[in-house]
């Protein structure tokens, strides 16, 4: 309710996990998405709500809440992780030739140029406002 109740117009919420944190991101996502439904003066929020996973553990596990935009970010050769497809979730490129880690530092380069500032998702594309 706090983190519902203080966002003002046009803010997100972002999600970033790591690793076995895409299975509580998801959690942590559908609880929000459980309250939003139950409060209908918050329905606005659903499209501001975006969840992007790195290296997410058991990713064939797993499941992209429903109506939430998720990406994920895996490496190919990721001896921990992989790179198998989390249902649901948008792959996102990555690059195989710079790193095949998975630490959250080989993601470094494309955590930071997740976009900053006001924005919306509107028909599964992140919109600055």
């Amino acid at each position: 309710m706090n983190i519902i109740s203080k966002l003002g117009e046009g803010e997100m919420i972002r999600i970033i996990s790591h690793s076995m944190g895409g299975a509580y991101a998801k959690g942590f996502v559908q609880s929000l998405v459980d309250y939003i439904s139950k409060h209908p003066e918050y329905s606005h929020m659903l499209g501001n709500i975006v969840e992007y996973d790195f290296a997410p553990f058991q990713p064939n596990h797993q499941f992209a809440v429903n109506g939430i935009p998720t990406f994920q970010y895996s490496h190919r050769w990721d001896l921990v992780a992989g790179d198998s497809p989390v249902p649901g979730a948008k792959q996102q490129a990555t690059s195989d030739e710079w790193s095949c880690g998975h630490s959250i530092m080989d993601f470094m380069q494309y955590i930071q140029s997740l976009p900053a500032g006001k924005y919306k998702v509107v028909n599964g594309q992140i919109v600055q406002q």
